[in-house]
C-alpha cells in the first residue's frame, strides 16, 4: 500500500478548508473545535474494525492537519488549505501510527510515498469547504 493510494481513497472525506480561527491552548495542548469535530463525522463514516486503512489514514491526516492548524491559527488564519499538508508529514504520522504491534501487518504492507518521489496534493479534488 502506498502514501498514494491511501491519499487517493480517503481524501475525499476531507474538506478543501478547515476552520481554525476557532483555536486555543488548552493545558498543555491546543484545541481546534472545528477540525476536532470534522474529525469525528470523518470517523463515523469509517467502520475501523474492517477499514484498517481508512482508520490509520484519517488519524494520520488528523494529526498533520491539527499540527499545521495550530501554526495557522497561532498566525491569526482563519483557515487550514487541507490541499497544503505536505504529503511527508502524513507519510511520517502513518509510520509513526504503524509502529504499534497492533500494526504489525499493515506496517509490512505499507510503501509510503511510491518511487520516492514527491506527490502534490491535487487541489480542486476535495469537497467543499467546512465551516
Amino acid at each position: 500500500m502506498t502514501l498514494e493510494d491511501l491519499y487517493k481513497r480517503y481524501i475525499q472525506l476531507w474538506p478543501r478548508q478547515v476552520k481554525v480561527n476557532d483555536g486555543y491552548p488548552i493545558g498543555a495542548g491546543y484545541m481546534l473545535p472545528s477540525l476536532s469535530k470534522f474529525h469525528a463525522e470523518i470517523e463515523d463514516q469509517i467502520d475501523p474494525a474492517v477499514d484498517h486503512w481508512g482508520n490509520i489514514f484519517t488519524w494520520s491526516m488528523f494529526q498533520a492537519c491539527h499540527e499545521f492548524g495550530q501554526q495557522a491559527s497561532q498566525r491569526g488564519a482563519e483557515f487550514l488549505d487541507v490541499a497544503s499538508i505536505p504529503l511527508q508529514v502524513i507519510d511520517r504520522r502513518i509510520r509513526v501510527n504503524l509502529e504499534s504491534e497492533d500494526w504489525a501487518s499493515e506496517r509490512a504492507q505499507y510503501q509510503g510515498l511510491s518511487s520516492n518521489k514527491d506527490m502534490e496534493p491535487t487541489q480542486g479534488k476535495m469537497p467543499g469547504d467546512f465551516l
